[in-house]
């Protein structure tokens, strides 16, 4: 019995109540059952069988089609859709201004911020190199301070980054919002400004100031200026930095003190219009962007510089095709690791400074493909 009930679960439902009356008059027969009772017993019988087949086929559509909304949201999500290559076209920093790791992750204001972190990569033990502004902005772009301790300096005769892409035959841009020129070098406007000269570490690098007068270059808009351009037209240089623009002194909706999109919680919705924008675009789809998140500095305030790197913990989230979605990395990080990175994931030759001893984020984020 145990073999035939097994032949009967793959027939059609016709063949099977056929072969279940005979069945069933077989054991009327057997046990003495009336003809009218056991065709009722088999009707019985074969309604329960029914039932049983129906809820199964509806589970198993219910469970197709959950199957099919998790590839389709796999498909929507920012990363972990490729295997990693062996070399980037383009590496993104989108950097913030004055936030502490505790301020960013869990912040409920922050959804997409937090959203992006668990979609994709997130350095939990990351440091910058304490306060204020100014020193973080040229360690993470020159691997070192070179004694800059403040927000003004003069122009540094130092090797950067952006002398680095140039000297590899390729182009850099700083895009940052509210800067109503090229290469602008002061902030504007001068009271309660929009646009921080100080947030601009490329004005502090002698060897591409005429470089700067042409790559430096306004942010516009998510529909018009030229990042909105560079991507429509897939001509992204190979290495830039978004910068959001400051609070210009004024109150915004859903601030409660001055704020602009270096803050929270408008940073939040500057974040994901642009790297919404980024990942919708072929040169992220082929797999060969990169786009790092981070803040300048945590918002203690503490005074100085930390050249033991423990005093300013950050949030850093690391997007990229290869990245496997919910990646965290407890590893130590800090700028120069940032710095070290980027040169690494677009073939820059040399590491520049402190970036030489930093620990690379590429194998804890899966970005670079191993080699062997």
């Amino acid at each position: 019995m145990a073999s035939g009930a097994l032949c009967f679960a793959g027939e059609l439902p016709g063949l099977l109540l056929v072969r279940l009356l005979i069945l069933g008059s077989c054991v009327a027969i057997i046990v003495g059952f009336s003809f009218v009772r056991c065709r009722l017993a088999v009707v019985v019988l074969v309604s329960a069988l029914l039932l049983v087949a129906t809820g199964a086929s509806v589970w198993d559509a219910g469970a197709s089609l959950a199957r099919e909304g998790a590839k389709r949201a796999s498909s929507r999500s920012p990363c972990g859709a490729q295997a990693a290559p062996s070399r980037y076209r383009h590496v993104v920093w989108i950097i913030f201004e004055n936030q502490g790791y505790d301020h960013i992750i869990g912040n409920a204001s922050l959804r997409f911020t937090n959203t992006l972190a668990k979609k994709c990569g997130l350095a939990t033990d990351y440091f910058g190199v304490g306060d204020p502004s100014l020193p973080n902005y040229i360690a993470m772009t020159s691997g070192g301070t070179w004694g800059v301790n403040g927000d003004s300096s003069p122009t540094l005769p130092v090797p950067s980054i952006f002398s680095q892409v140039k000297a590899r035959g390729l182009q850099w841009r700083t895009y940052s919002e509210s800067m109503p020129s090229n290469c602008y070098l002061t902030d504007y406007p001068n009271r309660d400004p929009v646009y921080t000269a100080h947030h601009e570490p490329v004005l502090f690098y002698s060897r591409v100031r005429s470089d700067c007068r042409r790559w430096d270059v306004p942010l516009g808009t998510i529909r018009t200026g030229a990042l909105a351009r560079d991507l429509s037209a897939n001509t992204l240089p190979a290495f830039a930095i978004i910068g959001p623009n400051d609070d210009g002194g004024t109150v915004k909706p859903g601030c409660s003190r001055p704020c602009g999109h270096v803050d929270p919680p408008l940073s939040d919705g500057f974040l994901r219009l642009w790297t919404n924008r980024i990942v919708a675009t072929p040169g992220y789809r082929s797999g060969k962007t990169a786009i790092f998140v981070t803040w300048d500095e945590d918002d203690s305030f503490s005074g100085g510089l930390c050249p033991s790197l423990h005093c300013d913990h950050l949030a850093t989230i690391v997007v990229a095709r290869s990245v496997r979605p919910g990646t965290r990395s407890a590893t130590m990080f800090s700028h120069y690791s940032l710095l070290r990175t980027t040169e690494e994931l677009i073939g820059l030759p040399g590491r520049l400074g402190q970036a030489a001893t930093a620990n690379s984020m590429a194998a804890a984020f899966h970005l670079l493909r191993a080699r062997r």
